[in-house]
């Protein structure tokens, strides 16, 4: 019975005797051949190929600062061997300003080169924002497009506070620096 068992697992002790054997060198191996396929995706990058032709921007998450979007504009705009750009898009939006930058910037871009902004999951807010002044917008059917806009919300504790006694004083300058205020209820 014991053979029976010795010869079924076989296969796995001789493979396990041999990664105990020769550990060392197959981790080097492995770090020789990671090294050895970056070096070849970063000549891909840098333009070694001459057909590669468009280039893709990626705006994923939060838009909170759009350095980085802008400098991959830049480049775009400046690479000659660059004949299009495609804008990926899964973003739920974000902060105004960045949006804004990077909508001027795509304007200015796809002035020089077709932009094509691709919704691959949300294009929302300020995301849609950024894209456009891109030539042209594809949305994946399952993709969620939309909302642009600000919303402002607010409570309204006004009942509470006059259950409990506690009452404000405003000192403001302008008609509508007391807009928002959950102390009482909003008017027009």
């Amino acid at each position: 019975m014991l053979n029976f068992f010795k010869k079924l697992f076989y296969p796995i002790i001789a493979i396990l005797d041999f990664i105990t054997k020769y550990f060392k060198t197959i981790v080097f191996l492995t770090i020789v051949y990671y090294f050895v396929s970056t070096s070849n995706e970063a000549n891909i990058q840098e333009g070694s190929f001459e057909t590669a032709n468009l280039q893709k921007i990626e705006l994923y998450g939060p838009i909170l600062d759009s350095q980085k979007v802008l400098a991959q504009i830049n480049e775009a705009k400046k690479n000659n061997n660059i004949k299009g750009v495609l804008l990926d898009v899964n973003s739920p939006g974000g902060a105004v300003a960045p949006s804004v930058e990077i909508a001027y910037a795509i304007k200015e871009l796809n002035a020089l080169k077709p932009v094509v902004a691709y919704a691959s999951g949300v294009m929302a807010s300020g995301s849609y924002y950024s894209s456009i002044w891109a030539k042209e917008i594809i949305a994946n059917p399952g993709s969620m497009v939309g909302s642009i806009g600000v919303i402002f919300q607010g409570t309204n504790l006004e009942e509470l506070m006059d259950k409990i006694g506690v009452k404000t004083q405003t000192v403001k300058a302008g008609k509508f620096k007391e807009s928002g205020t959950p102390t009482r209820a909003w008017a027009d």
